[in-house]
This record gives structure tokens, sequence and C-alpha cells, in this order.
């Protein structure tokens, strides 16, 4: 999970990338900042690593000034390309693309832009896999994993994409490996979550962390 909160050195949390966060209150969920991706070369996106996995489960809020941005994307670094990017298309649908190709697209006029949208995904990454995108808690879409066809299944990156030509804000983050069977509670959508960064104020009885001196 990440509020995007009190840390200013993004590679502190996050595999690379050279992002912005943003703290102006317009632009805020939740907490003090906000995530403002960086669009350029793919070695300067937000991204996260991580060992293959075979389901994953995300949600994020997004805020755009205009609609027609990509958000988000699952990667495979063995098979060299985006296995799910997340579109905002300009008539307010949502898209998924698998490697530019494009295998699923929403009703229009459910994305909002100047406003925060929760955008949530659970995609089981092997050809045929179920396919879930959620958008403020309603299901907008169940559409099959395509045809990976000789491509190795499964993801191991997550990258944040951004925008060159409009801004796009991302507060409330979290992202669920279902490979293998997490705990219970892990192992589902979220919802609409608020993600507060709190540092402890006191020390508790009994003592669950060993304190530094002084």
């Amino acid at each position: 999970i990440d509020s995007f909160d009190n840390y200013s050195i993004w590679t502190d949390k996050w595999s690379s990338g050279i992002p912005n966060l943003n703290v102006n209150p317009l632009f805020v969920r939740t907490g003090s900042q906000s995530l403002n991706p960086f669009a350029g070369a793919f070695q300067n996106l937000a991204r996260i690593n991580f060992a293959n996995r075979t389901t994953m489960i995300m949600g994020c809020a997004a805020y755009v000034d205009v609609l027609g941005e990509v958000l988000f994307g699952f990667f495979n670094n063995v098979a060299g390309f985006f296995y799910l990017d997340l579109l905002v298309n300009l008539d307010g649908s949502i898209s998924c693309n698998i490697n530019n190709s494009n295998f699923f697209t929403s009703a229009p006029n459910l994305f909002t832009a100047l406003k925060y949208n929760y955008v949530e995904v659970k995609t089981q990454f092997v050809t045929g896999g179920p396919v879930e995108i959620r958008l403020n808690g309603v299901t907008i879409g169940t559409p099959a994993f395509p045809n990976l066809g000789g491509a190795p299944t499964g993801v191991d990156g997550f990258i944040f994409q951004g925008s060159a030509t409009a801004s796009v804000y991302i507060d409330d983050f979290y992202l669920l490996d279902d490979t293998p069977a997490p705990p219970a509670g892990n192992d589902d959508f979220l919802g609409a979550v608020r993600i507060y960064a709190e540092f402890p104020n006191a020390n508790e009885s009994p003592l669950q962390f060993t304190p530094l001196a002084g």
C-alpha cells in the first residue's frame, strides 16, 4: 500500500522512476501528498518490480485534468511488453490493452475528469484467465485475458505511466499478490480505500519493537 505521504526519495520504496510527489491540496485525496507520475523514457517511469506472479489485484484513486490518458500497466520483463495497460479514453470509457492491442473497452461516460475516481483491477495473467475491472466500486467489465501465445505467463512489474501533456495524480494505492494464496482479506478487492501514513508517538505496553537509544 502507499499513501505517497511523508517521503521525498522515490526509490526508498519503489524500484525506479522520476515522478513528482505533489503536495497541492487540490490534487490530494488522502493525507498530505499524491503521486504526479512523469511520462518519459521507460527507465524514468514510476515502477515497482517483484517476483513473477500469476494473479494480481490493485486499486488506486486517479485524477486527470483531461480525458485520454494511460494510467498504469502491468509488465513482464522477460516478454518485454505490457500485459495490461489501463487507459481512460476521451469519451470517459476505460480500455485495457496488451502490447498496445485492445482487448476490452467499457461503456462511455464512466470516468470523470477533474475529480478522483477509484480504479481497481484483478487479473489472472494466463491465456483465457479472468479479468475484472471496477470503477468506484462497480464492476464495469469482465473480459478474458488474451492469448499469450509463446509469451510467459505472469507479470513481474507494475508501472504508473503518467502524462506528458496533462496532469495525472494518483493516491491511495494498493497492490495485492494472489500467488500463492494470501491471508484472508488480502485475496480480493479492498474497495475505495483511504491510506493514511501515521508515525508512532509514544511507547505502548507491551513493546512490539525494540526502541533505539535516545
